[in-house]
C-alpha cells in the first residue's frame, strides 16, 4: 500500500473585519418545541484588559422586521464577566427564536452563548460562537501531491459577508 502525503499551501486566507465590535449570535431561542423540549439560551460576555466593558445587546427577532430592534445596554467592571441565563426572557422578556447583536461601546469584548433543552433531569445543548460582523476573504488554495505532483486541485476565492438584519 502507498502512502500519499498532501502538502497544502494556502496562498492567501485573510479575515478582514469592518467592525470588530460587534459580534452576531446567530442562534438564541426561548422557545417551547415538541414532546416538552424548552430550548433556551445563555449568553456569557466576559472584559478585555483593564478597563470597564459597556456593551449593548439587540434583540433580532426571527421573520420580523428588526430596523428597530430592542436593546439592552450592559456594562461588566474590568475584569469581570456576566453570565445571562435563558438571556431572551431575563434580559427582553421575549419568547421565540431570535439572533443576537452584541457591540462594544468601547473595545472589544469576548462572547459565547449556549442554546439548550431546559430540562429538569437533564440539560442538552451545544455552544453557538459568536461571529464577528465583517466581511471575510478566502484566498484561492492548491492542493498538490508531493509523489504525484500531476495532480493538481486548486480552489477559487470566496467571500462571506456577516450582518445581522
Amino acid at each position: 500500500m502507498q502512502r500519499w502525503i498532501v502538502a497544502i499551501v494556502i496562498w492567501a486566507a485573510t479575515a478582514v473585519t469592518i467592525s470588530a465590535q460587534t459580534l452576531v449570535i446567530p442562534v438564541s431561542a426561548n422557545a417551547d418545541r415538541v414532546n416538552q423540549t424548552k430550548l433556551r439560551t445563555d449568553l456569557q460576555v466576559k472584559t478585555q484588559g483593564d478597563a470597564a466593558a459597556p456593551f449593548t445587546i439587540e434583540l433580532l427577532e426571527t421573520g420580523a422586521d428588526n430596523s428597530e430592534p430592542t436593546t439592552m445596554d450592559r456594562s461588566i467592571a474590568a475584569g469581570e464577566s456576566l453570565r445571562l441565563g435563558n438571556v431572551l426572557e431575563t434580559g427582553f422578556g421575549f419568547a421565540g427564536t431570535s439572533e443576537l447583536r452584541i457591540t462594544a461601546t468601547d473595545g472589544g469584548i469576548p462572547a459565547t452563548s449556549r442554546t439548550h433543552n431546559d430540562d429538569p433531569d437533564d440539560t442538552y445543548g451545544r455552544p453557538y460562537p459568536p461571529l464577528p460582523k465583517g466581511t471575510f476573504r478566502v484566498g484561492p488554495a492548491v492542493l498538490q501531491s508531493m509523489y504525484a505532483p500531476e495532480f493538481t486541485a486548486y480552489s477559487a476565492s470566496h467571500r462571506l459577508e456577516v450582518e445581522a438584519n
